[in-house]
């Protein structure tokens, strides 16, 4: 009759609601089958256990979050959750199977969980979480008010049919949030000055290698010809291999015996960074 459908819904919306009364349940929780708790600022469902015949609930618009505590409701087929603070899909996924294991009709927009148009995710993004929440929760027939498809169930068996544990689903969420850093990253690389690339890549230049029979790029000198007669320094290089040539020493020493560094060439191929060169041998 009309007086018993009343009875079954009990619209709380627009009450600035911060927690679910608990005399609101015990008056009214063992007939109410609809419950609108919709714009409020209600952060913690605990007290719905006492609404033992609910079988749709409209929590839009409030204080949730993956963390929310949600009591057992095995009756309830609807959930709308729009609007809210759930960030972790796979925490707030686990909870929705183990406390509402018959839910049909299931809808998350404006959540950073759902990831959409609305909070500047991709249609793939948006695929991907369908298929997921499609995987996890057997009797859903309509995600998001969009039916789900044959299409999309098969889809999510064949990507999601390994998740076994909770361990292997917060892999997943893993490889989301590595891959949402590494589009973060590269697009600070993208908006970087200029000046900056220049100066990487100096730094990771390697220096040529020198032959034995190269000639230094010096130009003649007064000073380096007549200090050309004086002892090279004695220093060890190090073991050289078995049956190997010594090797020549002209390319390192342009500057024998002399103060003036203008023996050495622009064109140098020896620097400050080239840190592998023991200092004695650096102009």
């Amino acid at each position: 009759s009309r007086n018993m459908a009343a009875e079954e819904r009990l619209s709380l919306a627009y009450r600035d609601l911060f927690e679910i009364p608990p005399q609101i349940a015990a008056k009214f929780g063992a007939t109410v089958r609809e419950l609108d708790l919709s714009n409020n600022n209600v952060s913690d469902l605990t007290p719905l256990k006492g609404f033992t015949r609910l079988q749709a609930l409209i929590l839009d618009n409030n204080l949730l979050t993956s963390h929310t505590k949600i009591p057992q409701m095995e009756k309830l087929l609807t959930l709308w959750v729009n609007n809210n603070k759930i960030e972790n899909l796979t925490i707030f996924i686990d909870k929705l199977v183990d406390n509402t294991p018959n839910l049909k009709f299931l809808s998350m927009l404006r959540n950073e969980a759902c990831p959409n148009f609305f909070n500047g995710h991709s249609l793939r993004d948006y695929n991907d979480y369908r298929y997921y929440v499609i995987s996890r929760l057997k009797h859903l027939t309509t995600l998001d008010a969009t039916p789900i498809t044959d299409a999309e169930r098969g889809e999510a068996d064949r990507i999601y049919s390994t998740l076994a544990t909770r361990e292997t689903r917060e892999e997943v969420d893993r490889r989301r949030d590595e891959e949402a850093l590494k589009k973060k990253a590269a697009l600070a690389e993208a908006v970087s000055s200029p000046a900056e690339k220049p100066a990487r890549k100096k730094k990771q230049r390697k220096p040529k290698t020198k032959t034995e029979n190269s000639t230094p790029s010096v130009a003649p000198d007064a000073s380096a010809a007549s200090s050309s007669s004086l002892p090279l320094p004695d220093f060890d290089v190090g073991p050289s291999a078995p049956g190997a040539a010594p090797p020549a020493a002209g390319p390192l020493f342009n500057n024998q015996g002399g103060d003036d560094d203008s023996d050495f060439s622009s064109d140098s191929e020896w620097s400050e960074e080239d840190d592998d060169v023991p200092s004695v041998l650096r102009p």
